[in-house]
């Protein structure tokens, strides 16, 4: 039986130090913060990759980390929200490969009836739109009930500087669809 938990975990799909991507995620968790949504956050820079190998999609070879990190974080929550780069007009390869490496376990409690919501950032000016449509395509063949709006942060290094948004338009943008997301 799935088992629902009132937790919101916002993954940063990047495996990228120092990306802007952590800092969108950072600044997302700490709004959740301020409304008082519990929230926690997995940052994919932190994932080792010793769960890459050829036995990775049998269940009885998940790396332990691997098991602890989709226990606490995908597991226990009923919401996500998934903050993605722009990679070569997608998403990074490292966030698939999560998603597929934890597929082969407990794989209706991973995002099955769960909600989900997209940031895409990037860049350029369309904010990931197109690696947000992927993503939202392999969440649906998961059973993930993805928001339909989405929210494209374009032109990071000029909108964000790290810790604020210096797009106050954008900023604002940005609370309205936290907030949209919470009423989903």
């Amino acid at each position: 039986m799935l088992q629902i938990y009132n937790m919101i975990t916002l993954i940063s799909g990047t495996n990228r130090a120092l990306a802007k991507t952590d800092a969108v995620t950072k600044y997302m968790t700490e709004l959740l913060k301020e409304l008082n949504i519990p929230n926690q956050a997995l940052y994919l820079k932190d994932l080792k990759t010793d769960f890459l190998n050829d036995l990775m999609y049998s269940s009885d070879n998940q790396s332990e980390q691997l098991r602890l990190l989709q226990d606490k974080y995908i597991c226990t929550a009923n919401k996500f929200i998934i903050i993605s780069p722009e990679y070569n007009g997608s998403f990074p390869g490292i966030l698939k490969l999560f998603i597929d490496a934890i597929s082969v376990r407990e794989y209706a409690n991973n995002f099955s009836s769960k909600k989900i919501a997209l940031v895409g950032v990037s860049s350029g000016w369309a904010g990931n739109f197109r690696g947000m449509d992927h993503l939202a395509e392999i969440f649906a063949h998961q059973g993930g009930l993805c928001m339909p709006k989405r929210m494209a942060i374009p032109n990071i290094e000029q909108n964000f500087d790290g810790k604020v948004f210096t797009d106050t338009k954008l900023g604002d943008r940005l609370v309205d669809f936290v907030k949209a997301f919470i009423a989903f």
